[in-house]
């Protein structure tokens, strides 16, 4: 068989436990969608998320009385737009996510190889792989070290860090917009921490700031987190069935 017939069954693998997996679907085009706003936030957003204008603070979302589709989902005490604060806050935490499970995932990744290889200290997976035949033979042949590492083990452990870099971005998510909420991330930016901490003085008159801001998070961080199990059910269809 080869690499491109490979590669095909493996789409049609990934393909085939996805149909009819409607969470897995939904969370899919979810992430999508907060990528593309992400990316395209300058095009997206009808308002710069810093721009004040007191005239318009604590106005309501489109739908009630008082609300103007000008601001969607409305402004918040200082008459930010709430739903241009959201789409800036989106492309923040997919940032901020993205470097940190990359740099992490990167270097934790070689790290955990190296150790796994000559002193043992990581997951069962790596010295699994590490004793099977194919590796043994690669040594018996004269393979280095290193080329049995990034051209043995290093393959055969991709499908698991891809996992628990999906895993990871969720917490990394509730993470900054934890940090952002106590007032120790990022204060001068439109993060979704900052708009769910200004949003708890507001409950009563204003309820929206702290609501959007908290379903932005959560959404989020389920969707990466059932996306997360997907990828893990199709690498491992034992666990589906547990």
């Amino acid at each position: 068989m080869t690499k491109g017939q490979e590669g095909n069954l493996k789409y049609e693998k990934l393909w085939h436990n996805l149909k009819g997996n409607y969470s897995a679907i939904i969370s899919i085009l979810f992430i999508i969608l907060l990528i593309t706003s992400a990316v395209f936030s300058k095009q997206i957003a009808p308002h710069d998320p810093m721009s004040q204008d007191l005239m318009t603070r604590l106005k309501p979302p489109f739908w009630m009385e008082g609300g103007s589709l000008e601001y969607p989902l409305g402004t918040d005490h200082l008459g930010r737009d709430l739903f241009s604060w959201l789409i800036y806050g989106a492309r923040i935490s997919l940032v901020i996510s993205f470097l940190a499970v990359v740099l992490s995932g990167v270097f934790g990744g070689i790290l955990g190889l190296f150790a796994g290889y000559y002193g043992g200290l990581v997951r069962s997976e790596v010295l699994n792989i590490k004793s099977s035949q194919f590796v043994e033979a690669a040594k018996a042949i004269g393979v280095s070290d290193i080329g049995v590492i990034f051209k043995h083990i290093a393959p055969n452990v991709i499908n698991s860090l891809i996992i628990l870099a999906t895993l990871r971005t969720a917490s990394v998510v509730l993470l900054e917009s934890a940090l952002s909420f106590l007032g120790l991330g990022i204060q001068e930016m439109p993060t979704w921490g900052v708009a769910l901490a200004n949003g708890r003085h507001y409950l009563n008159n204003a309820w929206w700031l702290a609501t959007f801001s908290g379903l932005s998070i959560f959404f989020t961080i389920l969707s990466v987190n059932l996306v997360g199990d997907w990828l893990r059910d199709v690498s491992d269809p034992y666990l589906r069935n547990l």
